[in-house]
C-alpha cells in the first residue's frame, strides 16, 4: 500500500517561505561591513591631506597607490593639482623627488627620512596596515579586532596613534573609514587623510614603482636620525 501525499495548505506554505527568508535575512552579515576591508591585489587610494607641524596647518592632496605590504607609492599635488613630490617607499629603500626644489632623495628608511615632504615617521609595513585598517604587530587597540577605531604602537622607535572615522556602511565605500588621522605625540606631528577615491585591482603596478627623476635635478641621501 503506497504511503499517501498530504498537501500543505497555499497559506501555511506561505508562511513557511517568509519564516525562511526571515531566518536568512537575520544569520547573514552585511556585506561590507562586519567583514573589514577584504581587498585582494594593488589599490589606489585619493585624498585631501591636512598635516599640522609646528603649529600650522597645510592643505594638500595625496594619491597613495598601496602596490603590497612591502611597497607603496605617494603622489603629493597642491589643492590646485601642481606636483609637489613623489615617493616610492619599500621596506628595503626609500627614493623621491620634490618638484618645486628640483631635488631627489634616496636612502635606506628611517623615521626622519621623509621630513623633507612630510614627517611620515612609520615603515611601509606599519603604513599598509593603517590604510589597510589593520592593527600593527604590538600595538594596543579600541574597537572590534577585524575592524578596530584606534590603535596605538610604534614603529622604529616612534611612537604613533591613527584612528579610524566616518566608516560608511553601504555604497562602494561599504565597510571603509574614509578618514585616517594619523599622529605622533613625540614629534608633535599629525597627517590627516580625508579619502575622496578608492579604486581597486589596480593596474601596472610594476610601472608605478618606477620613479622618474627629471633632468637636472640634484640627488641627495635622506635624512638620518
Amino acid at each position: 500500500m503506497s504511503p499517501r501525499l498530504y498537501r500543505l495548505p497555499l497559506n501555511l506554505l506561505l508562511l513557511f517561505i517568509i519564516l525562511f527568508s526571515l531566518i536568512r535575512c537575520a544569520t547573514t552579515p552585511e556585506e561590507g561591513v562586519s567583514k573589514g576591508i577584504q581587498v585582494k591585489g594593488p589599490q589606489a587610494l585619493s585624498s585631501t591631506l591636512y598635516v599640522e607641524r609646528e603649529g600650522k596647518t597645510y592643505k594638500l592632496k595625496s594619491d597613495i597607490y598601496i602596490l603590497s605590504p612591502k611597497a607603496i607609492r605617494i603622489d603629493v599635488t597642491s589643492t590646485v593639482d601642481l606636483p609637489l613630490a613623489s615617493v616610492v617607499l619599500t621596506d628595503a629603500k626609500i627614493e623621491y623627488v620634490m618638484y618645486r626644489a628640483k631635488k631627489h632623495y634616496f636612502g635606506k628608511p628611517n623615521p626622519k627620512a621623509l621630513d623633507p615632504v612630510f614627517p611620515l615617521s612609520v615603515d611601509v609595513q606599519s603604513l599598509w596596515s593603517v590604510l589597510n585598517e589593520k592593527p600593527t604587530a604590538g600595538s594596543e587597540c579600541e574597537g572590534a579586532t577585524s575592524q578596530p577605531a584606534k590603535c596605538s604602537g610604534e614603529s622604529e622607535g616612534i611612537r604613533y596613534t591613527v584612528e579610524w572615522a566616518k566608516r560608511s556602511s553601504a555604497g562602494p565605500w561599504a565597510g571603509r573609514a574614509t578618514k585616517i588621522s594619523l599622529s605622533f605625540p613625540d614629534r608633535a606631528v599629525s597627517l590627516k587623510f580625508y579619502l575622496t577615491g578608492w579604486q581597486k585591482n589596480l593596474s601596472d603596478s610594476d610601472g608605478r614603482m618606477a620613479l622618474q627623476v627629471p633632468q637636472g635635478f640634484q640627488s641627495f641621501p635622506v635624512p638620518e636620525m
